[in-house]
């Protein structure tokens, strides 16, 4: 064997033994979101062929995740409800059983945040199913796990996600949903909500554009301010050309701004798939 190859497998498996989101874990998550899914099987499962950890699993359900919400948009109408509610199930059932092997072990920081953060994934299709006390019960796991994380490693950015959702949608709910998570003990704060949650956007590795996302969504539909989701949606267009719901999506918001000439940019560019 040659020095050159001796060197090689070291800094493979160095760079495999460091749990801490790579530069390969975001193209992985990239290829998703831009519907690019056999190249992110395939990344994923040849980078992680004999490392089924906590990493993989929560790199897996990202990209079904994704896969997911693009079948829907090619399924009929009256049939697409169905398809999401089953999808959502296969999740929660896989969830379920990876935190069930590793809910009981003792795990170093880098573990810690991938079980956080699929208890977070967890919470969020209980929540799809509306099953309130589901969702926070394993939302709040989740926070708890993630806040740990932070005291151990305050640049740990990747592990604010979660918690800016949980301050955000804590302040910001009522009715039965706030009276269960005020049983459970969860409160929050919106504008903390909101500094989390943008501070992994522009400094996250491998949940920025996870946060892009959310805060399109609470801009465009909670905020009421579509002149702040705008620029961010527009950037996720341009990174994810081949993604039709963002396209989709920002062309709907530039219409009711009015922005007709933008519109028809987009509708006769070839890279966009509409």
């Amino acid at each position: 064997m040659t020095r050159f190859s001796l060197i090689f497998i070291l800094v493979s498996s160095l760079i495999l033994a460091n749990g801490k989101p790579t530069l390969i874990d975001k193209q992985i998550m990239e290829l998703s979101l831009n519907y690019d899914f056999d190249k992110a099987d395939k990344l994923l499962e040849e980078t992680y062929t004999t490392d089924k950890s906590l990493k993989y699993h929560y790199l897996y359900l990202n990209v079904e995740l994704v896969k997911s919400i693009q079948a829907a948009e090619n399924i009929p109408f009256e049939k697409r409800q169905a398809v999401k509610d089953s999808v959502n199930q296969i999740l929660v059932n896989y969830s379920e059983k990876v935190i069930e092997e590793y809910e009981d072990k003792e795990l170093n920081i880098d573990d810690q945040f991938y079980l956080g953060s699929i208890y977070g994934l967890l919470g969020r299709a209980y929540g799809v199913q509306r099953s309130w006390m589901s969702a926070f019960s394993n939302g709040k796991e989740g926070k708890n796990i993630l806040e740990d994380v932070i005291e151990k490693d305050p640049n740990y950015i990747d592990a604010f996600l979660l918690l800016g959702m949980m301050n955000y949608y804590s302040d910001r709910m009522g009715g039965v949903t706030e009276f269960l998570a005020g049983i459970l003990g969860l409160s929050g704060d919106r504008k903390i909500g909101l500094n989390y949650l943008e501070k992994v956007e522009k400094n996250g590795t491998l949940n920025n554009w996870q946060a892009t996302m959310i805060l399109i969504e609470l801009y465009s539909r909670l905020e009421n301010n579509k002149f702040a989701s705008l620029p961010l949606l527009e950037k996720m267009v341009k990174k994810f050309p081949n993604n039709t719901q963002f396209v989709n999506w920002y062309c709907y918001d530039l219409i009711n701004l009015h922005k007709l000439n933008e519109v028809q940019k987009i509708i006769e560019n070839p890279i966009y798939n509409i």
